[in-house]
Formats: C-alpha cells, structure tokens, sequence
C-alpha cells in the first residue's frame, strides 16, 4: 500500500474508532503508535505487555538517542568523553560524518510520578542516585558546540520500534540464560551418570546414591530438560 493510501486508511479507521471498539494487528510500529490507544506486544506467541503508547514507551523505552553531525576536524573520542562525563554506561556509533549515541535513561533524574525533571547534576556534584536532568544537559552540550566542533545535533525519545526491540531482546536474554541452564544440568546428571557406573563396575553403590539420581531425572523430566538428552 503507498504512503498515500496508508494515510487515508488510518483517517478512517481513527474516525471509526470513536464509536467502535477496533482489534488491529499489525508489524508496523508507526502505525500502532498512530491508530492504537491501547497496544498490546506479542512475541514468540506470547503477549508480553500492554499499554497506551507513553506507557510503553516509558515503562520498556531505555534509550535517549542523540545523533550529532560534526564539523570538519571534530574529535570523536572528545565528544565521545564530553558526554561521559554526563552520563554513564552509553553506547556509540562513529560514522564519518555523525556520531550516534543511546544514552540509557537511567542516567535522568525522576520525580516520585516517574518524570524527568529539568535540573542537571555534574559527575562531580551529583545526586544520590548520580542521575542528571535532560534540560540542563542539552544547555552545557549548547555551550560547548564550538569546542566541540559540532555542527548540529537532534534528540529523540524511545519509539514504539525500541519498545519492541528490547521486549524481544529481553526474551532472547531469557531463552539464553535457560538454555545454558539446561546445558549445566544436563553436564551434571553425565557425571553423576558416569559415578554411579564406576560405582556398580566397583559393587560400591548405596541407596542414597540411587534416590539422588531418581530425584534429578524426575525433576529433569517435569522441566523439559532432558527431551534432547
């Protein structure tokens, strides 16, 4: 469907949504974040969260993304250094003529309703938590452009399209941390295997032995653990 099309389509279907209840599913994040008041994520077959977009967007959106264009004879490592010394735990890309940067959105201050406040607090006179504000910190990367040799910068808060791609990397996470679970288990009933064959090969196996092993299989069995053993 053309850009046109699509655009159309979405007036329709948000005038129909003011007297009906609409279930839509779609892989096109811009268009979830347009049409849908409430947006649920489903990944591996599973629902995985639900919300209004801002929800969402707070609650799974971990990244400030800040892409600076530079001037000709910008340092990467100073700019690079520059915000590190505002924030903590960032990630970076350096391309020829932009620097990409995800600031983690941990680094800002919040008030008790979960907002960003304004005020920054420096590395060297930071708060408890060593969080700083958003406001403050655009002013001191406004005062340092020239230094820098910066030649421009735009902002952006998390999308729709980061909120899943976190939700689904949190999956991932997860399905790792089982795996290499499954892994250490299965390593250990082979050698608790192998003992207690050396242990019959030697006519030296107890009962406690044998209720030991029994008590590992069943639990392995419940968990799924040993249908590729």
């Amino acid at each position: 469907m053309d850009i046109t099309s699509r655009r159309n389509l979405w007036d329709i279907l948000k005038r129909q949504s003011e007297q009906k209840i609409i279930i839509l599913t779609t892989h096109y994040m811009e268009e979830a974040s347009v049409l849908g008041k409430r947006i649920g994520i489903i990944n591996a077959g599973k629902m995985k969260c639900i919300g209004t977009p801002l929800f969402l967007i707070e609650r799974f959106g971990k990244y400030l993304s800040l892409n600076i264009t530079k001037e000709e004879g910008a340092e990467n490592e100073k700019i690079i250094n520059f915000v590190k010394q505002k924030a903590s735990n960032i990630e970076h890309e350096i391309l020829s003529e932009e620097i990409l940067i995800r600031i983690p959105k941990d680094n800002f201050i919040k008030n008790n309703k979960g907002e960003n406040l304004d005020n920054l607090v420096l590395n060297d006179n930071k708060n408890e938590n060593g969080s700083l504000g958003l406001a403050k910190f655009f002013e001191e990367l406004d005062n340092n452009l020239k230094s820098l040799n910066i030649k421009s910068y735009s902002a952006s808060m998390p999308t729709l399209e980061d909120v899943f791609l976190n939700v689904a990397a949190e999956d991932t996470k997860l399905e790792n941390h089982i795996e290499n679970f499954q892994l250490q288990i299965m390593i250990m009933i082979k050698y608790y295997l192998k003992l207690i064959l050396e242990k019959i090969i030697q006519r030296n196996l107890n009962f406690v032995m044998i209720s030991e092993l029994v008590s590992i299989v069943d639990f392995c069995l419940q968990q799924e653990i040993l249908k590729d053993f």
